[in-house]
C-alpha cells in the first residue's frame, strides 16, 4: 500500500492443493471448514513476521454457488 514500507508485502493463502477423485477426477477441498486468508507481512532480516492476518468470506447471509459456504 502507498504508505507501507519497503519490506512489507501482501499475500494470499488458499487451501492448499486438492485431491482429484472418482471416476471422473473431481477437485475436492480437502478441509472444507479452511477460510482463505489475506496476509499482511515483514520481510526483513532474513525472516517474515505476520502483521495482520484477514479472513477472505462473503457478506452475512451470501453463499457461494460452488462450495455452499460464505468463504471464497
Amino acid at each position: 500500500m502507498p504508505n507501507d514500507p519497503a519490506d512489507v508485502f501482501y499475500t494470499l493463502a488458499d487451501r492448499g492443493p486438492n485431491g482429484e477423485f472418482g471416476k471422473d477426477k473431481l477437485r475436492t477441498f480437502p478441509n472444507d471448514t479452511y477460510v482463505p486468508r489475506l496476509y499482511k507481512i515483514k520481510a526483513a532480516n532474513g525472516s517474515i513476521e505476520v502483521l495482520e492476518s484477514t479472513k477472505l468470506h462473503l457478506p452475512a447471509g451470501k453463499t457461494d454457488a460452488y462450495s455452499k459456504t460464505a468463504e471464497f
